[in-house]
């Protein structure tokens, strides 16, 4: 599956497959399947509809996977970002043994905050904006862990490095997919205004 990704446009007739292989158990054979979706390129109206499907997987990485490629494929559904959110904040409680507990809760409440937005309908620059503090305290923390995951510690704690550099890799890709995703947002509705006013539409 992840070599099809690979192909590009060349996979296109593997997509049936792969939509199949999307509606099925298990969940990391669904996840391969929706990036490899998302790398092929394709966003036909039946992709589009079995990655937003997938949207609602009680698998977060099945979620992730959907909603990453979608974002590549440029997919707008509002969801997109609200599962984002959620994944990014599960990723970040399974660190919940590392990480500063008063840490998590602030990051947390930020990251509600602009879910919340979402929903209220607040302009995606001003979103960007509450997403800019986080960014910060993200890359800290990130600095932080990666020494830890590379000092000589106990064999337990030792034991655990590579898992700890797994799991803070999907944490910065999934907050990065959330920053180009609001970014992307930003310059359409700037191209959308530029475009009312040269056409006066």
């Amino acid at each position: 599956v992840s070599s099809l990704g690979r192909m590009g446009t060349h996979a296109q007739e593997a997509i049936p497959g792969l939509l199949c292989v999307l509606r099925r158990e298990p969940p990391w054979l669904q996840t391969k399947s929706a990036h490899a979706l998302g790398e092929i390129g394709c966003n036909a109206p039946s992709v589009l509809h079995g990655l937003r499907r997938e949207l609602h997987s009680p698998d977060e990485q099945v979620k992730s996977a959907s909603a990453m490629s979608l974002r590549k494929l440029g997919d707008d559904d509002p969801l997109i970002m609200e599962v984002l959110l959620d994944v990014l904040k599960g990723q970040l409680q399974d660190l919940c043994w590392i990480i500063d507990e008063d840490f998590l809760l602030e990051v947390g409440q930020k990251l509600q905050d602009i879910a919340n937005a979402i929903l209220e309908g607040v302009p995606a620059l001003q979103r960007l904006q509450m997403l800019q503090p986080v960014h910060q305290e993200l890359l800290d923390q990130i600095d932080e862990l990666a020494k830890f995951a590379c000092a000589e510690l106990e064999p337990f704690v030792t034991s655990k490095q590579p898992m700890i550099r797994e799991q803070m890799e999907h944490v910065w890709l999934t907050f990065q997919e959330i920053r180009k995703h609001l970014a992307q947002e930003v310059l359409g509705h700037w191209r959308l205004e530029y475009e009312q006013v040269l056409f006066g539409s």
